[in-house]
């Protein structure tokens, strides 16, 4: 089987919805933007506005937890994130913009507990 320069960015049929291929150390500075204002490492990766924005309610009338890209994951805790996943693998991440505690999940069990992972997750970091 032959691969050109193209092939890597379509991984299934329904590839637009997902096939984000990163790393996790790249997933956790881009949630570590998300928590800090826009900053990873001592770099502005994202603005401040754009992250709040990214977590503004977008049509508050039909729905209030999603934003722009970003859901309230757990309205009682108030973390915001995102989740994914595809036959064979399940991933969350979300932060609480308060505190700047956040939790990334990434398993290779496509019908995995995420959202009890998730909390069980967020409440260690809270502790630490």
């Amino acid at each position: 089987m032959s691969c050109d320069a193209e092939s890597w960015r379509t991984t299934f049929t329904d590839y637009p919805n997902g096939g984000l291929r990163s790393t996790t150390r790249d997933m956790h500075r881009l949630l570590t933007a998300f928590a800090d204002d826009g900053v990873a490492n001592g770099h502005q990766l994202l603005g401040a506005s754009t992250v709040e924005l990214m977590r503004t309610p977008q049509i508050p009338e039909i729905d209030a937890t999603v934003g722009l890209h970003m859901f309230l994951m757990d309205e009682d805790e108030g973390l915001w994130g995102h989740d994914g996943g595809e036959e064979g693998v399940a991933t969350i991440m979300a932060f609480h913009p308060q505190s700047k505690v956040g939790a990334l999940i990434f398993t290779n069990q496509g019908d995995a507990d995420l959202e009890t992972l998730l909390a069980r997750a967020w409440a260690l970091g809270e502790r630490l």
